[in-house]
This record gives C-alpha cells, sequence and structure tokens, in this order.
C-alpha cells in the first residue's frame, strides 16, 4: 500500500511540472528546467524529461546582445554612409561645364557620364544584393563604400574622358551595391523595428541629394586652383573615410546575420524575392514614382519656359521638387510603422497625382507648389518601398530582395521622361507627355492599393 501511495504521489508530482512546464515554457522557457530538477530529486533516478527550450534566431540573439550606444552608433555610421548615394554623383551637374572644358569632354559623353550613374544603380543592384548575402551587409556596405571612395578619387585626377567614365563606372557600382547593403544592416542593426532603422539611413539618402549640389560653391571656393577636381576628391575622401568606418565596424552587423546566409542561386532569389506579399506592386510603386520623379526634374524647367518664364526663373521650381523630396526624408518609414504601408503609399500616390494633374491645369500659376508636392510625393512612396526588403525578406536574402526591387524599379523609372520627349517631337506640344505622366501617377496609387497593410 505503501508503495502505491508513493508511486500515486510521485505520478501525481509528476504530473504537476508537466503541467506548469507546458504552460510556461512559452512565457519563459529559461525557468523551467531548474522546477523540473528540483521536484525530480529524490522521487525518481530517471533523467527528467523536461520541455526542450527552443533556441531564439540568431537576429533577436544578436539584437540583445548588443547595447544601446552600439545600435546608434551603427544606425549613425549608416546615416553617414547614405550621404554616398547622391552626393558624389549629382555633384557632377552644376561642375559638368568646367569639367567639359578641361577633358575636352563632347556633350554626348558629357551626358552618357550624367547617366551612368543611375543606369548602373539598375543593371549592378541584383549582383550588389547577392554580395550582401554572400559577404554580410556590414562587409558590403564597407566594400561598397570603398568603391565609391575611389571612383570619386580617382575622378579627380583623370586627363580625359576616357578615365572619367571609367571612374564613374567605379563609382556607380559602388551607390548600387550601398542601396542594396543599406537595407540589410537596417535589419540586421535593429530587426525589431527595420522601419525606424530605416528612416535613419533614408533621411541621409535624401540630405545628399541637397548636399551633391548646395556644397559645390562651398567647396569650389576651399580647392583654389584645384577648381572641380577638388570637389571630386572631397568626395572621394569622405567615401574612403565611410568605408574605413564600416570595414571596423562590420563585425557588429556579420555577427547578427551569422549562421545565416542565401544558398540558392540567382533565380532562386529573385523568385523568392517576387512571392514576397506586395512585392510585384511595390515594384511598380517604385517604377512609377521613380518615372514622375525624373520627369519633373527632367521636363519642368522646359515646360515653365514655354509657358513664358525665362531660364534662370526655372531653377526655382526646380529646387521645390528637391525641397520637396528633403521634407520627405523625416520620419516616413516611422509613419508606415505607424498607420501601415498601404495608407501612406496611397497618400502618396494621391499627393503625386495631384502635383502631375496641377501642371496639367496650371503650370505657370502655381508651378512652385507642383514642384513641392511631386518631389515629396515621390520621395515618400520612394521611403516606403526602400523599407520592403528589411521588412518583409528573411534575413539571407534581403540583400538580393533589394537589389531585385532596385533593378526593376529603375527599369520601370525609364518609362518616364523617354516618353515624354517622343510624344514631344511627335505632336509638338508637351500635353500628351504630362497626360501621360498622370497615367503613371495613378498607376503608382493603384499600386499602393495592392500593398499589404503592414509588416
Amino acid at each position: 500500500m505503501a508503495s502505491r501511495r508513493t508511486s500515486a504521489t510521485t505520478a501525481g508530482v509528476l504530473r504537476g511540472p508537466e503541467r506548469v512546464a507546458s504552460t510556461s515554457v512559452r512565457s519563459s522557457p529559461l525557468s523551467v528546467t531548474p522546477i523540473c530538477y528540483s521536484i525530480y530529486a529524490g522521487l525518481s533516478t530517471q533523467e527528467p524529461k523536461c520541455p526542450r527550450q527552443t533556441p531564439l534566431p540568431v537576429e533577436a540573439h544578436s539584437s540583445r546582445q548588443r547595447s544601446a550606444p552600439v545600435v546608434l552608433s551603427l544606425l549613425g555610421l549608416a546615416w553617414l554612409a547614405a550621404l554616398n548615394g547622391r552626393g558624389p554623383t549629382l555633384s557632377l551637374g552644376p561642375l559638368l561645364p568646367l569639367v567639359q572644358h578641361d577633358l575636352g569632354m563632347a556633350s554626348s559623353v558629357a551626358g552618357f557620364a550624367t547617366s551612368l550613374p543611375v543606369i548602373l544603380m539598375g543593371l549592378m543592384a541584383i549582383p550588389g544584393g547577392l554580395l550582401v548575402d554572400r559577404a554580410g551587409p556590414g562587409r558590403a556596405l564597407a566594400i561598397a563604400l570603398f568603391a565609391i571612395g575611389l571612383g570619386g578619387w580617382a575622378r579627380a585626377f583623370v586627363s580625359g574622358p576616357a578615365g572619367f567614365l571609367g571612374a564613374t563606372l567605379v563609382l556607380g557600382s559602388g551607390v548600387a551595391a550601398m542601396q542594396a547593403a543599406l537595407p540589410a544592416v537596417a535589419r540586421a542593426a535593429l530587426p525589431e523595428r527595420p522601419g525606424l532603422a530605416t528612416a535613419v539611413y533614408f533621411n541621409g539618402l535624401t540630405l545628399g541629394v541637397f548636399a551633391g549640389t548646395a556644397l559645390v560653391p562651398l567647396l569650389l571656393a576651399w580647392s583654389g586652383q584645384a577648381g572641380w577636381r577638388g570637389v571630386f576628391g572631397f568626395w572621394g575622401a569622405y567615401g574612403l573615410a565611410c568605408g574605413a568606418l564600416w570595414a571596423a565596424a562590420s563585425r557588429q552587423v556579420a555577427h547578427a546575420q551569422a549562421g545565416s546566409r542565401s544558398t540558392g542561386g540567382v533565380l532562386a532569389d529573385i523568385r523568392a524575392a517576387w512571392q514576397l506579399p506586395g512585392f510585384p506592386a511595390t515594384v511598380v510603386a517604385f517604377g512609377a514614382q521613380s518615372a514622375v520623379f525624373y520627369a519633373f526634374v527632367g521636363w519642368l524647367p522646359s515646360e515653365l519656359v514655354r509657358q513664358g518664364w525665362a531660364v534662370p526663373q526655372t531653377s526655382g521650381p526646380a529646387a521645390m521638387v528637391a525641397a520637396g523630396a528633403l521634407a520627405a526624408g523625416f520620419g516616413t518609414p516611422a509613419l508606415t510603422d505607424l498607420v501601415g504601408r498601404r495608407a501612406v503609399l496611397l497618400g502618396a500616390g494621391l499627393v503625386t497625382t495631384l502635383a502631375v494633374a496641377g501642371v496639367l491645369v496650371a503650370p505657370s500659376q502655381a508651378a512652385w507648389l507642383w514642384a513641392f508636392l511631386a518631389g515629396f510625393g515621390t520621395t515618400v512612396a520612394f521611403g516606403v518601398a526602400l523599407a520592403l526588403p528589411a521588412e518583409l525578406a528573411p534575413p539571407e536574402r534581403v540583400g538580393s530582395t533589394a537589389g531585385t526591387l532596385l533593378t526593376l524599379g529603375y527599369v520601370l523609372s525609364s518609362l518616364g521622361p523617354l516618353p515624354v520627349g517622343i510624344l514631344l517631337d511627335l505632336t509638338g506640344s508637351t500635353r500628351p507627355g504630362w497626360a501621360y505622366i498622370l497615367l503613371v501617377a495613378l498607376a503608382l496609387t493603384a499600386a499602393a492599393a495592392r500593398t499589404p497593410s503592414r509588416r
């Protein structure tokens, strides 16, 4: 009888902790094992069958192990790196007449040198994304920044157009790889809030749009006799400095991605990206916003000249496009975290549509307003699209997902300024071209309705 009572008591005790374990393991797995061993002690010689703890994902471990100062330093370095995304390339515009004169560069070659970085952003985005997934986001970003720095520095010492194009090729390839690396860095630095991390480097990208042109007069004055070469030398040195900083900091980001590398081929990575929720619609939205943005930058001054404006007067509305982009750079991804991706993207599409419709109805009367709204709406859409790889892709495919988005999006963006020019040649009027851009803006709004609301 005693043995039966002992067995029954033991069985009852055993059932108790099993119930405790089954209900406690979800909330506090580390506290279950000591409880099980203490109850089993002296009652059984068998090894207790406590619930096996499920290991936390690598991202969660790395995020908890890094202190707040380390996370803040990574985000700050990402912001500094993002300035290289637009500053070195856009600085060429104001300096182009000087470069052409000193290097004997034909206008066709100058136009190609101006558009080459944008072309490379599309062509090299997928290879850059694969580099991110294979080497890790920190190392890939350091490599990209070194390429930007070396290409920018080389442009300061070239002696002819061929050398200038070669240096620009290196620079543009680095920018493409950097844009693919930044979403992965955001995901690794702050996996619980990738939208907030995206907001940081996105602000750096938009500020680089301003810095690339606004700093040219100041840098020219500092350069003295070096002239335009001193400006390119400054941006080259800045890129190399950022590369050195990220080479030192890459261990922190590489640790977050340890053990999770993409093992499939290129087509497998692209197919996996395409199957993410809302990815095709996001590609359309990215391409549409880029098409509208470049249409405004390229054709709004010409439209205003046709309306009777003097050429110097058109610089004001053109600057408002950049001002709208800068205003949108503050908090767009964070706002997406609060109200949802679809709502923000729909709002951006409606604002962009209003801007294009305004140019059609009253191009001269409120040109500054339409330009600001176009810069604001397209940049908000740009920020929402950039956040998708960090938010939805698995850690081992963030880079390839970003590369796929950028490549397909920039291909679609070519459907902006080019058709406007073709329609102008065919009809002799800008109105058909702007009507076409209005359809592109409506496509942005329609694509927004197909994107998932939240992560």
